[in-house]
């Protein structure tokens, strides 16, 4: 069993397009918080048309 040491490995086990939106936000947080924002809206919806 592999063991999850932070988020972005965390982000990758669920779509590959999510893990990148996720490493986005993450660099955009300081730089531009609005793209951050919407970075995370986009993994939000994302995720939440997997669970659906």
């Amino acid at each position: 069993m592999n063991m999850i040491t932070d988020d972005e490995q965390f982000a990758a086990l669920f779509k590959e397009s999510i893990a990148s939106d996720y490493k986005d936000a993450l660099l955009f947080t300081n730089v531009n918080p609005d793209i951050s924002l919407l970075k995370f809206r986009k993994i939000l919806e994302s995720l939440c048309l997997l669970y659906a």
